[in-house]
């Protein structure tokens, strides 16, 4: 993709343009095209398609645009932690790794877990409240990855999976006071910035 640019660049050079734009676009069929062009002279030119070491490039910079992702949302919840008093200050990316293997909202595991202990602050067998608090799987990070499992994996959570609406999960994890659940996991979600 370098070159192309390069190229591209010569080109408008010579002509005496110097001001140019360049862009990716990807076409219906999955190729992706580099465009450069300039608004002055009206001359633009394109690629048929990137060659594999600009396709490198254009997943090497995906990958980094997740790793940041991902620490801004281990960031934030280190934030919600210390702002509860939760022992779990400090481990906001091993709630993003586990929410992340399991396909889930990085921010259920944390909340579900402030609703049901205080954010891991007064828990009996396990901080979350699964199977009635009565199912401990090892600390606290192992008894988050084993509710997760069950989330990404429990038929009655199939609905939440589909839609990944809160409600849909409230329902299924405390069917019987779903309501009241619901409102107490959006006030907790409404704080994770």
């Amino acid at each position: 993709m370098i070159k192309i640019l390069l190229l591209i660049a010569l080109i408008l050079a010579i002509y005496g343009i110097s001001e140019y734009k360049s862009e990716i676009k990807e076409t219906g069929e999955g190729d992706k095209q580099v465009v450069a062009s300039s608004d002055s002279a009206g001359i633009s030119a394109s690629t048929g398609s990137l060659d594999i070491g600009s396709e490198i490039d254009v997943q090497q910079q995906s990958d980094t645009s997740k790793i940041e992702e991902a620490d801004n949302r281990a960031e934030a919840l280190n934030r919600f932690f210390a702002r509860f008093g939760s022992p779990w200050k400090g481990q906001g990316s091993e709630f993003v790794d586990i929410a992340d293997r399991y396909g889930l909202d990085y921010r259920l595991l944390p909340v579900v877990g402030c609703v049901e202990s205080s954010c891991g602050q007064v828990c009996n067998q396990n901080c979350f409240g699964w199977n009635h608090g009565s199912v401990q799987c090892g600390t606290d990070l192992d008894d988050a990855a084993c509710v997760a499992e069950g989330i990404a994996t429990l038929p009655y959570y199939q609905r939440y999976r589909e839609t990944g609406a809160l409600a849909d999960f409230a329902i299924g994890y405390n069917r019987p006071h779903w309501e009241d659940y619901l409102f107490k996991l959006e006030w907790f979600y409404k704080r994770i910035d």
